[in-house]
């Protein structure tokens, strides 16, 4: 499940740092972000294998491990098995910099957790803050925030990142094209033309990398863009958001949603936050 804490811009100016951003044991969807965001970003891996590409250097992330993820850096990162469950944190303040820096947090990348226990650790006392009034609960997610990071501080280890393979590079082609293009009609003849390979070897390299298909990665995304817009655009039916997804049949996304979420859409929707 994913949480947000909601701080307007002129406000997020004068605090340090602050949570802004957190998720619980999340069915980590496949990520690709060239221009990188505009927050920083911790990841715990709960479960399974991910790989993380940073800046053109890739690693493989298992249980044990995490990401540290500075802003505009480009990036993306997606499951290597079956489920690979993430838990995060997203985060900013203007001095976010100087104090992962002091904590030798000093670049985004690959990191070897001492404990696993740490974001588990935060969860619950982040959760109830939601219950107390907005400049209270400013205040003590700005506090926390410096606590978890102290606390990570002492827990980790930087690994490095390895160089991306060509196949690599292929495979980030098309889901670069993927993501720009998945609330329309996507051929396996378009993503071979994107690539300049034959159709089967495309779909060859894309399964020996990702260890799933090209059709199975398109839902993931498009599953993962119907969360996001299921949440920030309640008044939009199901069927509408279905549509602005890549789905030309409403009752199979329903069906695909459910059995990739455990839950329907309106569940998903109106579920705790």
């Amino acid at each position: 499940m994913m949480y947000t804490f909601r701080i307007s811009g002129k406000r997020i100016q004068e605090i340090p740092l602050t949570i802004t951003l957190m998720g619980i044991e999340h069915h980590q969807e496949p990520v690709n972000r060239p221009q990188g965001v505009s927050f920083f970003q911790w990841f715990y891996c709960e479960k399974g294998r991910g790989e993380v590409v940073i800046n053109h250097k890739r690693s493989l992330i298992s249980p044990g491990q995490g990401i540290l993820i500075y802003p505009n850096e480009p990036h993306c990162y997606y499951a290597v098995q079956e489920e690979w469950t993430v838990s995060f944190m997203g985060f900013e303040g203007n001095n976010c910099v100087e104090i992962l820096k002091t904590l030798h947090m000093h670049e985004s990348g690959v990191y070897q957790f001492a404990q696993k226990n740490i974001f588990r650790s935060y969860q619950d006392t982040i959760l109830n803050l939601k219950k107390m009034p907005r400049r209270q609960r400013e205040r003590e997610l700005s506090v926390l925030c410096y606590d978890f990071l102290l606390t990570l501080s002492e827990n980790v280890r930087f690994l490095s990142l390895s160089v991306m393979t060509e196949g690599n590079e292929t495979v980030q082609k098309l889901i670069s094209y993927m993501e720009e293009n998945y609330d329309r009609a996507i051929s396996m003849d378009d993503l071979a033309n994107e690539v300049n390979l034959s159709r089967g070897y495309m779909q060859t390299i894309f399964k020996r990398e990702m260890h799933h298909t090209i059709g199975k990665h398109l839902n993931m995304i498009r599953i993962s863009r119907a969360k996001i817009m299921l949440v920030q655009y309640p008044e939009r039916n199901v069927a509408d958001i279905a549509q602005k997804c890549g789905f030309e049949s409403p009752s199979y996304f329903g069906m695909l949603f459910k059995r990739e979420t455990g839950k329907t859409p309106d569940q998903y929707r109106y579920g705790p936050l």
